[in-house]
């Protein structure tokens, strides 16, 4: 793992990504890399927010730390074991210990299966036998989140867009597990129902002793929720820091335009532009940093290299050239 993002020894480890890489071969069309080199590590009891806009490669990179892609190159490890090597009890271990939240709570739910059985599910999977266990689990679970025991006999069309997502979250709880990929579970909901699940996430993380990788575009939320931040864009890693250092002080150019064009953060005295959403480019034939053409302060070098994160103050990394 690069020294610039490896964490500090004494500081519990749970999910260590070592140069993680994915390129995608779509057929008829130029091959793209979605994520490269991405290096760092998630310590156990934290929130990790990833930002940075649609196609940086966010999605994609929770989706191998979960074993539901595979990298091109690099490796993940969890609990220190390497997760792509796993087979047999142990594969069925870390399926237990990592779960996962998405975006759409509609579409993560059978439409055709009750609630209680979609959460039943997972109670089976972590390991609870017998009818009455089972049910006596899904209650529990049910009320934990915040919805009654009589949620269970309902099929989803018929609960409201945050209930359906407390159900997906009472899923993703049901084999008691130690890490949650939450991928933008809050913005298909209203405002106001938003900020329940948000209290929710934060009383579950206390409770529990959950880790969270929390993937948003909404930065306010990210601010509110992450203990770090990380910046995505284009695939690379262009910035790293607590998150009351990264909203306060941006070191990246790009967080910077990130910020400044956010409703939130939004800044009138700045004219920074962000460039248009893709999925990512084609290998380019001579090194350079992604982000210079849009950059305010490019260097000569920053033509001939692409940037490397390096310590700019502690706990506080950033992909950019040192300036003079």
């Amino acid at each position: 793992m690069k020294e610039a993002t490896r964490p500090k020894e004494h500081l519990p480890q749970l999910v260590v990504l070592d140069d993680i890489s994915k390129r995608f071969y779509p057929q008829g069309s130029p091959s793209f890399e979605a994520l490269s080199s991405v290096s760092l590590a998630l310590y156990q009891g934290e929130t990790f927010g990833l930002v940075g806009e649609s196609g940086s490669g966010k999605s994609t990179l929770g989706r191998i730390i979960l074993r539901l892609a595979s990298p091109t190159g690099g490796k993940v490890y969890f609990d220190g074991r390497d997760v792509f090597s796993l087979r047999g009890r142990a594969l069925l271990d870390f399926r237990k210990k990592a779960q996962v939240v998405f975006q759409d709570p509609k579409a993560a739910l059978n439409p055709r299966m009750r609630v209680g059985t979609a959460v039943e599910e997972g109670v089976a999977l972590g390991g609870i036998a017998g009818t009455r266990a089972k049910n006596e689990r899904v209650d529990e679970l049910l009320e934990h989140v915040g919805l009654q025991p009589s949620h269970a006999k309902l099929f989803p069309h018929e609960l409201s867009g945050g209930q359906l997502q407390r159900v997906c979250l009472a899923r993703a709880l049901s084999p008691s597990p130690k890490f949650l990929v939450l991928d933008e579970p809050t913005s298909s909901l209203d405002v106001s129902i938003q900020a329940q699940i948000l209290k929710l996430l934060l009383r579950l993380k206390r409770e529990l002793g959950l880790t969270y990788l929390f993937i948003s575009h909404d930065l306010a939320v990210v601010r509110v929720l992450s203990d770090r931040v990380g910046v995505l864009y284009k695939g690379r890693l262009v910035e790293l820091a607590p998150a009351k250092a990264l909203f306060k002080e941006p070191l990246h150019p790009y967080t910077r335009a990130l910020l400044a064009l956010s409703p939130e953060f939004w800044d009138a005295s700045r004219t920074t532009t962000l460039p248009a959403e893709s999925e990512g480019d084609a290998e380019k034939t001579h090194p350079e940093c992604a982000y210079l053409p849009l950059c305010e302060e490019p260097l000569e070098a920053c033509k001939s290299r692409i940037p490397e994160l390096h310590e700019a103050s502690p706990g506080h990394f950033v992909a950019c050239q040192p300036k003079a």
